[in-house]
Parts: structure tokens; sequence; C-alpha cells
């Protein structure tokens, strides 16, 4: 066997493992809650609508999830295999053996099954990346913008996924712009054009999906502004700040507070109808956000940092295997299994995965900080070896996402930052399989 059979067999060995491991999907309140909304197209949660339409399209052909776990496993294996294919011609075995355990790195053979909107789009960040690298490596003409095009149409939906998750595709669609064209002025004009094109496909998904939604339209944007308002105000009151409207204020001390964790905003209890809170209306209640933050740096400042600190370092919800046994919706006032034709699981092999990932909560794998630092160091070196601008900027994104967090972060939760550690893995197996050479000049002329 040659070293680059060995990196070989190792890819296709984790893409049947992440797909015996996560077939036919493991499903927590939030996956089912989204198989809901695909199946229905009553949209009643806060989630961006395209993970529940791409569950309807997926749902359609095949009854499920697993179309949804098999799509999150193309991705990851596919991002790995464009990497793998403009490997250095004289891959030596340490490189090879390095690079075959990056690829069956725990963390991605645990997560690929679970059906959940953060895995979805770590994995077409890392795949859209890997198109921006390929294009790179392409001499101007129609195969560069062929592959450009592709990373652009991934990270739209990237954009999707995820409320700030532009943070993530933006830049990448800035990158394809500027390799499409040889011309200064085409070149530049294109970095304005295709953002907005990233942005507007956004927008439409969401229009579409308000379109076609059975039932009262549900105010995403607000109901997402307002978890983040009341989870700021009971962490700054529960700071030591004051929040400047007194009504307001005696509600988060007696009703908040007591509950008021950093690690994440479930605790609160939901305001009472006719509270202060309750009647508060959405603008009113982001600008009392705002007067408080001011009112109070300090104490705001220590609640964020209190928070972002436990997402960074705390293994917080690791990982969901098996499938939720109930998923009682408030809004609806009954339990969504039986319609769905689902039942809880928890299999012995969802028994094994939940047991071996239990095992490997307290080690570095599951510590962002290691992934942000690993994901720091390949990106350096890559830099300086030279020929990986997109991996480079795929590591500068995801580290713009995670910071993001600081400030819109209301939950400790592991997936959240998922994105991290498979932009890590891919880097690590660029490190060991990628060429040094730069790539061809897109010059013109």
């Amino acid at each position: 066997m040659s070293p680059a059979k060995l990196v070989f067999a190792a890819i296709v060995l984790q893409a049947t493992a992440g797909l015996a491991l996560g077939l036919p999907g493991h499903l927590s309140v939030d996956s089912i809650v989204q198989l809901y909304e695909a199946r229905t197209l009553q949209f009643i949660s806060f989630h961006p609508p395209v993970m529940s339409l791409l569950l309807r399209v997926l749902d359609g052909w095949m009854r499920g999830t697993a179309l949804f776990v098999v799509l999150d496993q193309l991705l990851l294996t596919a991002s790995f295999a464009l990497l793998f294919a403009h490997r250095r011609a004289d891959l030596r075995w340490s490189a090879a053996v390095v690079a075959a355990l990056v690829v069956m790195n725990p963390l991605l053979l645990a997560y690929t099954g679970i059906v959940w909107k953060d895995v979805l789009m770590s994995h077409l960040a890392v795949f859209g990346y890997g198109c921006l690298y390929v294009a790179a490596r392409r001499l101007p003409g129609r195969g560069r913008i062929g592959w450009a095009l592709g990373a652009v149409l991934a990270l739209a939906f990237v954009a999707s996924l995820r409320q700030h998750a532009l943070i993530l595709a933006i830049p990448g669609a800035v990158y394809a712009a500027l390799l499409m064209s040889g011309a200064r002025t085409v070149r530049w004009g294109l970095a304005v054009v295709i953002p907005i094109v990233v942005v507007g496909i956004n927008v439409a998904i969401v229009a579409y999906a308000d379109a076609v939604a059975v039932g009262e339209k549900f105010q995403r944007t607000a109901a997402g502004m307002r978890s983040l308002a009341v989870f700021d105000l009971a962490g700054i009151a529960a700071n030591g700040g004051v929040i400047p409207d007194a009504a307001v204020a005696v509600q988060v001390e007696t009703a908040l507070v007591p509950s008021y964790a950093p690690l994440r905003m479930d605790p609160l209890p939901d305001p009472v109808a006719g509270s202060p809170l309750w009647r508060t209306e959405t603008p009113d209640l982001l600008t009392l956000w705002g007067r408080s933050i001011l009112n109070a740096p300090q104490a705001s400042l220590s609640h964020r940092v209190a928070h972002f600190s436990n997402l960074l370092w705390q293994p917080c919800f690791p990982m969901f295997s098996g499938v939720a046994p109930t998923v009682r919706v408030p809004a609806l006032g009954r339990d969504i299994m039986p319609e769905l034709g689902l039942a809880g699981r928890f299999d012995l092999r969802d028994s094994k995965l939940q047991e071996w990932t239990e095992k490997l909560r307290d080690t570095p794998l599951f510590n962002h900080v290691l992934w942000l630092t690993v994901l720091a160091v390949a990106a350096g070196m890559l830099w300086l070896r030279g020929g990986a601008a997109a991996l480079v900027l795929l590591a500068a994104s995801a580290v713009g996402y995670t910071l993001a967090f600081a400030v819109v972060g209301i939950s400790c939760d592991f997936r959240y930052l998922y994105v991290v550690p498979v932009a890590a893995t891919l880097l690590l197996f660029a490190l060991a399989t990628a060429p040094k050479s730069a790539p061809p000049s897109d010059r013109s002329g």
C-alpha cells in the first residue's frame, strides 16, 4: 500500500463509519421541531427556515432524515477529497499517517449523523472554502469560475442557516469574486455584487418560507432579539446593574434573576401574560436593552464574558444520540411525535455512542479553546507555506463567527461552534497532504 492509498482508505473509512453511526439520523427536540415544520409548513420556531425547507425536499424523496445524514457526510467527505485530489506528489508515509489520523477525528464521526443545522452549516462551510481552494489552483478560465460559483452557492446556504453566519460566508464570497476575473475593475465589481447575491439568496429563502407558510406567520427575528434582550437584562441585573425602567427592573429582579445562570437562557421563565416584560413591544424592549447596557457597562460585560467563557471552555450539551421520546410544543399545546409517526429511540448503538462521547467529554477534544489554537497555528503555517489562501480565510472566518457569540450568544452548546473543530481538522489535513507551491497566477494579459 502506498501513502496515498492509506489516506484514501482513511477517507473512505471515515465516511463509512460516519454513516454507520449516524443513519437514519439522531433527532433532538430541535431536529423534530424542524421536521414538523418541514412536513406541515407551519413554522413554529425561530430557526432559520432553510433547514426545514431542505428537510421537506429530502423527506419527500425518502421518508425520514436518512438523506439529510447522507448529505452531511457527502459534504464532509467531498471537502477532504478536494484537498486530497491536489495532494503533493511526494506524499511521505509520516504525512500520510498523520492525515489518516486527522480524518478519523472522533468529533466528526459522532456529529455527522445528528440532524442539526450547525452540522450542516459547518460541513457546507468547509466544502465551500474547499471549492475556493481548488478554484485558486486552477488557471483562469471556465474551470476556475465554475469552482468559484460552486463555492458561492455553498456559502449562500451557509449564510441562511444561522442568523449571523454571514460572517462565515461573506469573506469567501468576496474571495470567489476576486478569482473570477483578471481585470481589476471587474474583480472589484464582482466583489460587491456577489456578496449582495449571497444576502439576496438568504432573503429569498425567508420570503419563500413566509409565502408558503401555513397558519400565523412566526416573527423569527423579533423572537430571537427578544430572547437575547431578556437574557442580557437578567445578566445585567444579576451582576449588580440597574435597569432604567422601574417596572421591568422589579420583574427581572424577582422573576428572572433567581433562575439566572450565565450558561444559557433556558432556565429563565417566560414572562407572565400581562407583566411589564410581556407588555413591552419589541422596539421598546430593544431600546431598553441598549439603555441598560449603557447604564451598566461593567455588569453587562461581566455577564457577557461569563457566558462566552463557558461556551469556549465547557463541553455544554456535547452531543445527542437516538430520538427524543416526546416533543411537546407549548404554542401547539401537544406532543408532535405521534403525528410525525415518530417514536423515541435509544437502542444499543445509540447507547454505545453516547457512552463513547461521554468518555471523551472531559478530554481536550471538547474544548473549543484547543480547536481555536489548532486552527490559528495551522492557518499560520499554511499561510507561510503559500497556496492556501482559501483555507486561511476559512480559519479567519471561523474565528470571526466564534467571536460574534460573545455578543449574541444565549446558550452554552458545543454544537454552536462545531465549525471550529471541523475547520481545524480540514486545515490539519491540508498541512499533511497539500503541496507547498503557490497556485497558478490569475493575472491576465
